[in-house]
């Protein structure tokens, strides 16, 4: 509601949450008719951290908000590819 990622004051565990300091890949998604999060909103979240453009990937499933959790293409398409990217990373 106030924003607290993106305004700097969230904290997680007593540690403040800082989106500059991330450098590893990031796969955002989002679905293209999300009225909670639009697009737009998730992926500016790739210009708050500092991971290069390059290493950023963003994905639109056609689904809603509940849809990039339980719609049929975004577990279909989406999740399987983020996750073995999550995995590749993960054994580095």
């Amino acid at each position: 509601r106030d924003n607290a990622l993106i305004g700097g004051s969230l904290r997680v565990r007593g540690r403040k949450v800082d989106l500059t300091s991330l450098t590893m890949p990031l796969n955002l998604l989002a679905g293209a008719s999300d009225h909670i999060t639009p697009p737009d909103q998730v992926f500016a979240v790739a210009a708050l951290a500092s991971t290069p453009e390059h290493q950023v990937f963003r994905h639109v499933s056609t689904g809603g908000h509940l849809g990039l959790f339980m719609g049929h293409e975004a577990l279909r398409e989406h999740w399987p590819l983020i996750l073995a990217e999550v995995l590749r990373h993960s054994r580095r």
